[in-house]
């Protein structure tokens, strides 16, 4: 045989191993678990559950790197029944991250990133939202309807308050009164001709009555109050007969003076007779 022979031979040999070996390469490996070897120990095992539904398993094509530190997550998606594609979703501008904290209401501190804060909470059981918390101030800004202006709310109580609304019996809407300042004692709230809420004196607040025997036989009487009446105040005067006769006696008032007014009488006093008075100051 020829040197030549044997040679082509080997040649064509080695030509159908390499095709054999390229072949059986590319056939699936077929087994229960892979495991992979670290470089100096431990084994990294990946397996498959005892009864599987036959699905496929595609891999990214690249990385998930791009300029600059990033972290990533590995996700799914199932394009088929047995068709799943692996992809690289990057946490920090696509996914939401964040920690919260037990009975705090969870916010976005940006695009994707919830957190928390002890100065807005929420009780579940008790169907209540807290905002602020002891030491720090709350406040509750409503914006106008137009925009263009808010309201902040706030207070400033010395004890724990509690606001009930009642039921009106409509549906509203209500409104509601301010001042700018918070008034003194025994004032109240009055419109002005501007339609602005103000604080005035109260005129009832230092409102007084009374039933005073006059001096029998007398045709005027001075009565006892408190403070000094002026022309401008309210004094209503009232001749009554304690047994229920009627007096028919006419009374005025005719002076004021320091502590007293003066009440005159059409005709005498009589015994059973009293003055009924009412004396409101008009601030």
């Amino acid at each position: 045989m020829k040197f030549s022979s044997i040679l082509r031979g080997l040649v064509l040999t080695a030509a159908l191993l390499i095709l054999g070996t390229e072949a059986y390469a590319q056939l699936p490996v077929r087994t229960r678990s892979l495991q992979l070897l670290g470089a100096t120990s431990g084994t990294l095992t990946q397996a498959a559950a005892a009864s599987t539904t036959s699905y496929q398993v595609n891999w990214p094509a690249a990385n998930f790197w791009t300029a600059g530190a990033q972290t990533s997550v590995l996700m799914g998606d199932a394009t088929a029944a047995t068709d799943v594609n692996l992809r690289w979703r990057l946490v920090t501008n696509d996914l939401i991250d964040g920690i919260g904290v037990a009975n705090e209401i969870a916010f976005f501190q940006d695009a994707n990133t919830i957190i928390s804060s002890p100065n807005f909470t929420i009780d579940a059981p008790a169907a209540r939202i807290a905002v602020g918390v002891s030491g720090t101030a709350g406040t509750i800004r409503v914006w106008s309807s137009g925009g263009a202006f808010y309201s902040d709310i706030t207070t400033n109580v010395g004890a724990n308050t509690s606001w009930n609304f009642v039921d009106y019996g409509t549906a509203g809407p209500f409104n509601i009164v301010g001042t700018a300042n918070t008034g003194v004692a025994n004032q109240i709230i009055r419109m002005n001709s501007a339609g602005d809420p103000v604080w005035v004196d109260d005129p009832f607040y230092n409102a007084q009555r009374g039933l005073a025997d006059p001096t029998d036989g007398s045709f005027s009487f001075a009565v006892a109050v408190t403070g000094t009446p002026d022309a401008t105040d309210l004094i209503m005067v009232t001749s009554v007969d304690i047994t229920g006769t009627p007096t028919g006696n006419i009374l005025t008032v005719s002076a004021v003076a320091a502590n007293s007014f003066t009440v005159s009488a059409s005709g005498p006093f009589t015994g059973t007779e009293r003055i009924s008075w009412l004396w409101i100051p008009i601030p």
